[in-house]
Formats: structure tokens, sequence, C-alpha cells
């Protein structure tokens, strides 16, 4: 499958959303009193989360100092009580220092051999001896769990080359340098930027990222090793429990809109009166706000201002009272199209926040935004008859409140002063059935059953896909195609004039997907067919694909850190009681292995190129090219020195060896060195040969004499000879010998 751009910028939202986020751990209290420190001979040990803050201080009220990445290797040389009550530990690392809390440093350890059986085990799966320790420190903690050994035939070295291939590997823009290729095509030397390979913010990622994230070794800890984890349906450790833990917080966790006739989900609630149009999907009807006078059949629009009754009926807005015509605290005038809007069922969604009983509750648009700062008319349930609710700036309904004077009760809906709850006709669909509202966790469920894949990897692949849910990809409402989604975003990237958007909506026409179900269910089957049923059933097999007739390609993401978050995610949404079962791993293994590979950790601009490089009145060759380092010169025998000059592409790279450069006779080689800013050099240089002088030659000789006389030596204007006479030089137009040099 073709890459995306769409998938790879939600690719990397999501994953700074999962590391963004600090999991609850409880608190030492073996560090009795906050920022004292206890010192212990230095440990070594490496991040385990995607990107770490480190601190100026133990907490995280102190600024940020440096942001690293997983597995950057770190040395812990203290510990301490932070302001927050927890552990931190006090480290360094490649350029600098901080504080990290405790919960994201793993410290390096050594594992005693375990059983007998452990050990022939590993041994019989044909485990090198560096995979060993890590794998016997997984098996101490979780004595159930089956690790393979997934024998690839493949050279390591091989498998490096491949990977770095320009466009299979990318990464943020906005990493750091060493980070990022340098490669031939990779980085545009003569601009001083990294060109992009999917959208502008994604590039090609250095051969050194790509090795350490092949490298499985990295990765032997809870919760990356969830990357290897086979991602077939098991019913007895993927349970709805656990999917609802993972998609907590996203847009997952709410409900979809689908049309009952057709659905394959049992359950869910019918709404009353409902009814479904996939071709008006997400459209709006209301009122028109023009003054006259009003008809049969009006209905109370909203709340009015003091002394106004503002009504409507048949979209025909009038008013009367002593106050202005107002819709809650606004003209009618100022604010027709903010309220008298309807959103029909299925082109919102109620959400909500906090424990049962005091949910917060939101309400999303078809495009995932919420509603907020003011009234807005709502036919939650396609029945005709919408109710007003006041929403406050941040998003959150009014309840049990006063709101511009104006009373709403517990379920958030305007009452009038009678105490009746306030309500407006509007038109209301009738093409379609009946809609129903169902779990997007029930969807996923029955979609892993369906599938063969985990409902875990389901989820986490929608939300690494839609992120938090806004995409006219999964809205039903795009103009081309109205009432087709595509959550999987399979076939969109931009191709034959369409956009990302357009192109994945047609292929979601193409394989009917005109429910949020069939969206679902049929991305479920389609990665289950082309990925995990055909062999690349981890999320490292999904990344790099080393199994196979198709090896190197067919690869479905191409952000190469989104293997070992996503494997992180899915260990996130496994309880402890989960994590206790057999859980199986498949753990690729190479030949020729380095000992090891380490993160990469250098940053500053990598462009150690000139831009010019000049000796003043005369010409280099060859002629100067940023990417030729060597040139040749020759000057005559009077010409004593040189003025060098260069440039530096990069205005932060620095240029020595320039300036005023004295020239002996013969061969002078100067060096030129440019330092980039993350301190690479590159070497230039120019070889200049200084003539020898003599009487036919057209230049300066240097000419000793032993005793009384005097010579005359050419010059270096043509025409013109250097009469030397007791140390004092003087110009003559004609050769004219005074005295006699000695012979």
């Amino acid at each position: 499958m073709k890459r995306n751009s769409l998938k790879i910028r939600i690719s990397a939202a999501l994953t700074a959303f999962i590391t963004a986020v600090n999991f609850a751990a409880p608190a030492f209290t073996d560090i009795n009193v906050p920022g004292q420190l206890i010192t212990y001979a230095a440990e070594q040990g490496s991040v385990n989360t995607d990107r770490l803050n480190v601190r100026s201080g133990p907490g995280t009220s102190y600024g940020k100092v440096a942001t690293l990445g997983a597995g950057t290797k770190v040395t812990v040389n203290s510990e301490t009580t932070g302001n927050d009550g927890y552990k931190w530990y006090s480290i360094s690392f490649t350029g600098g220092s901080g504080y990290a809390r405790y919960d994201y440093i793993t410290k390096n350890a050594t594992y005693a051999v375990q059983s007998a059986d452990f050990e022939s085990y590993l041994n019989a799966q044909g485990f090198p001896e560096s995979y060993k320790n890590a794998l016997r420190g997984l098996h101490q903690k979780y004595p159930n769990w089956v690790f393979e050994a997934q024998q690839t035939g493949l050279d390591w070295n091989n498998v490096v080359s491949e990977e770095s291939k320009i466009g299979r590997n990318l990464v943020a823009n906005t990493s750091i340098s060493s980070w990022k290729s340098l490669s031939a095509g990779a980085f545009d030397w003569a601009s001083n930027y990294w060109p992009g390979f999917d959208g502008a913010t994604w590039v090609q990622a250095s051969q050194d990222l790509i090795s350490y994230y092949l490298d499985p070794r990295n990765f032997l800890t809870d919760p990356y090793v969830f990357q290897f984890e086979i991602q077939k349906y098991d019913p007895s450790t993927q349970t709805k429990e656990g999917l609802n833990s993972l998609i907590k917080g996203t847009f997952l966790e709410g409900e979809a809109i689908v049309p009952v006739a057709g659905s394959v989900i049992e359950g869910g609630t019918v709404i009353e009166g409902s009814t479904y149009n996939p071709s008006a999907a997400g459209s709006v009807s209301g009122s028109s706000s023009s003054s006259s006078a009003s008809s049969s059949g009006s209905a109370v629009i909203g709340p009015g201002g003091p002394g106004a009754n503002v009504i409507i009926g048949n979209g025909v807005v009038t008013g009367s009272g002593s106050g202005s015509n107002v819709i809650g605290p606004y003209k009618i005038g100022e604010i027709a199209d903010k309220l008298t809007g309807v959103i029909n069922a299925y082109a919102g969604t109620w959400k909500h926040t906090g424990d049962a009983g005091s949910y917060a509750w939101y309400y999303a648009d078809d495009n995932g935004q919420n509603y907020n700062d003011g009234w807005h008319w709502i036919d939650g349930n396609n029945d005709g008859i919408a109710e007003c609710y006041y929403f406050y700036q941040d998003g959150r309904m009014a309840a049990s409140t006063v709101v511009d004077g104006y009373t709403v009760d517990a379920d958030g809906k305007w009452l009038g002063d009678d105490g009746s709850i306030q309500t407006k006709a509007v038109e209301k669909k009738s093409q379609g059935g009946e809609l129903k509202k169902v779990p997007y966790a029930d969807i996923i469920m029955y979609a892993a059953k369906e599938s063969n894949v985990s409902p875990y990897v389901i989820a986490s692949t929608i939300l690494q896909e839609q992120g938090s849910g806004k995409s006219s990809l999964i809205s039903g409402t795009n103009g081309t195609y109205p009432g087709y989604y595509n959550f999987f975003n399979t076939g969109a990237y931009e191709h034959d004039g369409m956009t990302a958007v357009t192109a994945g909506l047609k292929y979601a026409k193409e394989k009917g997907w005109n429910t949020i179900e069939k969206s679902i269910i049929g991305g479920a089957e389609n990665y289950g067919i082309n990925y995990v049923n055909n062999g690349q059933d981890t999320y490292y097999l999904k990344k790099f694909n080393v199994q196979g007739s198709n090896k190197f390609n067919h690869q479905y993401m191409t952000h190469v850190l989104a293997a070992a978050s996503e494997g992180a995610k899915v260990s996130n949404a496994y309880g402890t009681a989960f994590k206790s079962t057999a859980l199986r791993f498949k753990i690729p293994v190479y030949s020729n292995m380095p000992e090891s590979t380490s993160l990469p950790s250098g940053d500053g601009n990598p462009n150690n190129k000139l831009s010019a490089l000049t000796v003043e009145g005369y010409t280099l060759t060859p002629t100067f090219s940023m990417d030729t380092t060597e040139y040749s010169l020759i000057v005559d025998a009077g010409q004593t020195s040189v003025n060098v000059n260069a440039n530096t592409i990069d205005s932060h790279a620095t240029a020595s060896g320039t300036g005023n450069i004295a020239l002996n006779t013969g061969l002078n080689t100067l060096t030129i060195t440019v330092k980039a800013q993350n301190g690479s050099e590159r070497n230039y240089t120019i070889n200049i040969t200084r003539k020898e002088g003599s009487s036919g030659d057209s230049g300066t000789s240097t000419v000793q004499t032993e005793g009384p006389g005097q010579i005359i030596a050419p010059s270096s204007n043509s025409g013109s000879n250097v009469i030397i006479s007791g140390g004092v030089q003087q110009s003559s137009s004609s050769a004219v010998i005074i005295g006699q040099a000695p012979q």
C-alpha cells in the first residue's frame, strides 16, 4: 500500500499524545525529605518513553532543559523526592544534565540465569547471547510470556541498507539533526534544508536512527516489547475492558450513529423517529432570521431579551415587546447563523468526561468541533423537535443553572417561565431508516472477530490514522463523496489529481463503506488479509517487512518510530492480570549483527560546505563547486602572499585557514576547514605553486650578492627591470648592468 500524507502526520500527532501522558505511578516514600539528594555510585540506564522532558529540578514545576528520545543513554547519579511526591533521578547525558522522574528511566541490569528449562528454550529458539539478558528480565517479571525467535536469515547490514533507501523511513523535520539523513537526495546542501517526502514536515531518517529502531534488542522491555506481540485476535486476553482502557480520552470512547437496517452490531440505543440519509449526512436545516409576521404553528425559538417575545414559525422570525429581538444574549441579525442551525442525529455526537454521575457533557458537530460560547439548538434524536442548550467557552454544557437570566435543567435544556422544556419545530429527514447509537468499542470488538485482528491493534491503528477524529474522511460530509467513511485512510494519498481525502473516499465508495460500521469492519478485514494473516502479524513486521517474498516493501508506516510507539500504546491497554497470561511475542533475529546500536543524540545544522572560495586576483582550477574539495593555482615568483576568502552556506558554520597567507617558493598547500554547527568538519585544499625566479622569467627572483656590485633582475612588470644597488631597488625601463655581479 502506498504511503499517504495523512497517515504519517497523524501518526506523529498520536505519538506526541501518547508520550505526553504521565501514567500514574505510586509515589515512593523511602525518601522523606523533598529535595534531599541521596548519592550513590553512578548507574547507567536509558529512557523508556518516546519523549522525556528533562527538568532543571526534581518536579514538573521546574523548567524543561532538554527532551530525550526513547532509548537515550543516561547516567543516573543520585535520587531525591520531588515536590510532587515522586522519586526523581539526577541524570547526565550527552550534551547536558537535569532531573527525570524515576519511572521514565530504566536502569541497566544484569539478570541471573533463569531456570534450566528457560535457558534451554532460548537456545533451542536460536536467540543470540545479546538478546538473552533482556529476555531473562522479562521472563522474571512475566514468567508465562512466550518468546519466539523469528530467524529471518537476513544479513543485518543488508537490512539496514534496504531500510535506509530514500522514502522508506521518515522522521519529523523537527527532530534533532542526527536523526535526519544526509544521504544523497535526503539533504539539500545548496539550499540548506531537508526536503519533505510526505509533506514538508516528514524527512528521511538517518541510517543510525533506522539501525537503532530496527534492532530488536533495544526494545525488549515493557512497554516497547509489545511491538513484537502477535496481532491475531485472542479473546482470552483481548477484552472490551482492555479496549476501553486503550481508547479512554479519545473520540473512540464515544458512540457512533449507525442505521439500524443492515447493522451487524447487537444492542445500541435506537433513536426514536430517526432516519438515515447518507447523501445528506451532516446537512444543517433551520429557521431564517427574516423579520415578518409569524405564521401558524410557530414555536418559541429561544430566550428573548427583556420584554421581548421571539418566536419562529415556518422559517420566519418575528418579535414583540419593548426589548430588542434577540436569541439568548445575541441580537437576531448578529447571531442567526450560530443559533438557527439544527444538528441532525447522525451529524453530531454527545460526549462526556468525568465519572458517572458527575459527567461534563459536550456536543461535537460532524467535524468533531465542540459547540461553545453560546446557545445552540440541537435535535439530538432527529425527531423534528430541537431543544436549546447553552455551552460555555470551553465547550461544557450548562446544566441545573441560570444563564443570561434563563434556566436550564439537569439535562441542559432551556426551560420557560412555567418550567416546561422549550422546543423548536424543525424539518426532519425522511429517507432511509431508523438510526441507533452504538459504542465504537462494540464495533471494534465485532471487527476483531471478523478480521482475526486484535481489537487493540484495530483501535490504535484508527487513532494513528484519525487522531482526534475530526477528519472529513470519517465525517460522512464530504461534498464529492457524502455518506462514505474511511477510518483506516486506505488509499488516501495524493494521486491522479485527487487530494488524499478525495482519493480515500473514492476508495471507500468502491468498497461500499457507506456507514461507520462498514468502514471499520471492512478496514479491519483488509488489514487482516493484507498484513496480519499474510505474515506481517506484528507492529514490527508491519513497519519493517523482513519476511515473505516482498521484503522491505508493503510497509504500512513510514514513521520510523511508529512500531515502538504503537506497541507501547497497546501495552497500556493490558491490565496487570492480562499481562500475567501467556502472551506471545515474535522477535526477529539477523546474522552479523553488531554488538549493539545506539540512539544518535547530536544536534545542530550539519552543513559544512562552502558557497564560495576565492583567491583574490586569481582563478582557481577547477571552477569552484561546493562538492569539490581540492583546487590548484600557479602564481609568479614575486607573489609572496595571497588573500583567501571563503563563504559558508550555513550562517552557523565557521571557516578557518582564510585571510592573508604567506607563500614560499614552490608548492604551498592551503587547507580551509569548515566546521558545521553540529561539529562536523570538511576540508577544502588549495595547492598554490609559486614560481622560482630567473633572468628569463617574467617574475621576481631572489638574488644574493657577495661583495660590491649591482645586478639587474627582471621585475614582475613586463618591460621593466629592477636595479639592486646597496640594498636599494630602482626601476628601469631597459636592462642596464652597473658594475658586475660576482662570478
